[in-house]
């Protein structure tokens, strides 16, 4: 029986299963699985087909529900495209274009000369005019000329203008920049003495309750300070000669060997470490695996117990049908 079962499903596309699903996702004209935009384990396992198939059989009617709606919405605004909507735009009045008379021309002529000056300024009159001349048709060479060079004059002018201005600007920027610079440096040094004095302040004003409140931690005296500020000193004295050393190891490049000494020591001393993060690690690592293991039995029990398919023709597929139905 269960050979029977995982065994090979010969179907053709034209079993109703594979109709309902060509149905569904509106695949026609399909020879061939390769023919199909579909998955093409659709058409080689029978496991994903069977519940695909059934699921769309349960939900055909709202499937065809949004298949009509579809199809009436593409129909509306196929007909609308199709539909004339000229007559919706207003009817202009048809206007006749008079010709510009002389004067007109001249006066746009020249203001092209205008243009084409700020454009080539830097050229010479008689290269500009053999280059231009045929956009001057109605203006005189020599008048051309003399309102070209008073254009000349004038846009060299007013780049002289924009440079100097362009000029003091940068001057006044940098005056800025400058000033700004010695301000915020002098307000640093103001805000640093500031904090330095209030750190005094806070000290001398903090000292003496720490003094009693470790006094009252350990139980003495105040007439039996003088160890604790001898302690205190030597801490301190051996904070500045450990900040001595420090300048010292730095300024004679010796951090670079010991660090390359300590990386060393480090690698030595790590297996116990190695160790103790792997024993962190091992109960997520076998969650880890326990998923990995269950992901692949999931894919060995489909791959070994969903019956494969093999597409055969119309024929073939009904003398299988019959077949199966005599042995039932």
């Amino acid at each position: 029986m269960l050979g029977s079962i995982n065994g090979e499903r010969k179907l053709s596309l034209n079993h109703w299963r594979y109709r309902l699903l060509h149905w569904c996702f509106s695949e026609k004209n399909i020879k061939a699985p390769s023919d199909s935009m579909l998955p093409q384990y659709l058409y080689s396992h029978y496991c994903p087909l069977f519940h695909l198939t059934n699921f769309i059989a349960i939900f055909s009617w709202f499937i065809l529900i949004i298949k009509v709606c579809a199809a009436i919405f593409i129909g509306v605004v196929e007909v609308l495209h199709k539909v004339d909507w000229s007559f919706l735009k207003p009817k202009s009045s048809e206007r006749v274009e008079r010709e510009p008379s002389e004067d007109e021309l001249k006066k746009k002529q020249w203001q092209m000369l205008v243009k084409l000056t700020l454009e080539h300024h830097f050229w010479r009159f008689e290269s500009f005019w053999s280059y231009h001349s045929s956009v001057f048709s109605l203006l005189d060479k020599e008048e051309v000329k003399t309102r070209y060079e008073e254009l000349v004059v004038k846009i060299e002018e007013a780049q002289e203008r924009a440079e100097i201005s362009r000029k003091r600007m940068r001057d006044r920027i940098l005056f800025w920049v400058n000033f700004s610079r010695a301000i915020i440096k002098w307000f640093l040094y103001v805000f640093y003495i500031a904090i330095g004095l209030g750190a005094l302040w806070l000290a001398s004003v903090c000292f003496w309750p720490v003094i009693g409140f470790f006094g009252w931690l350990f139980n003495f005296e105040f007439s039996s300070l003088l160890p604790l500020l001898v302690f205190s000193g030597k801490i301190l004295i051996g904070a500045i000669l450990v900040t001595g050393v420090v300048m010292l190891v730095r300024r004679f490049k010796v951090v670079q060997t010991c660090g390359s000494a300590a990386w060393e020591g480090a690698v030595a001393c790590s297996p116990p470490f190695v160790l103790l993060v792997g024993m962190v690690c091992a109960p997520f690592k076998w969650i880890a695996k326990g998923f990995m293991n269950a992901k692949e039995f999931v894919e060995v029990f489909y791959e070994e117990n969903c019956p494969p398919i093999s597409i055969v023709s119309d024929d073939e597929a009904a003398i299988e049908e019959a077949i199966e139905e005599s042995v039932i």
